[in-house]
């Protein structure tokens, strides 16, 4: 089960996005949002679809335990299997792994700060009606998934 409503979100968009472009409705494994959690689900993963090519990681902390799992296992990214995950983090933290993590980064930091700035307007009276602020999302192709 997802350990927050963003992961549930993401999971639940990706399964989307795949019936849309006519992709076969993946499988969906959950553990704890933890590096131990990524180790053991990967793990429980790659018994029960041995045929598995391809990974989504709802966050960058679960690829990274992936890959202790996916070293056990003998499996060669990307070689013999592709992941791409959230970035939750610092920028550089999947890009440090091996192999690099290809990520869809999400500027946390920059959302925080701009919530508060926000959340100060409204409170010194500076703006007084609700706003939206859009940020980007982009694909940060890297070693576990160079060709998306």
């Amino acid at each position: 089960r997802a350990t927050f409503n963003g992961m549930t979100l993401r999971t639940n968009l990706f399964s989307y996005q795949c019936t849309e472009h006519h992709m076969q409705l993946p499988p969906v494994c959950y553990g704890p949002a933890t590096l131990t959690g990524g180790y053991r689900t990967t793990l429980a993963l790659l018994e029960k679809y041995p045929d598995c090519d391809c990974i989504f990681f709802s966050s960058d902390t679960l690829a990274i335990g992936a890959l202790r799992a996916f070293q056990e296992k003998n499996v060669r990214i990307p070689d013999d299997l592709e992941f791409i995950a959230v970035g939750n983090h610092e920028i550089e933290q999947g890009e440090i792994c091996c192999p690099s993590i290809s990520v869809m980064y999400i500027p946390i930091e920059e959302m925080a700060a701009r919530c508060l700035h926000l959340l100060y307007d409204l409170m010194t009276y500076r703006e007084s009606r609700p706003q939206s602020v859009s940020l980007p999302v982009r694909y940060i192709p890297r070693e576990s998934c160079p060709d998306a």
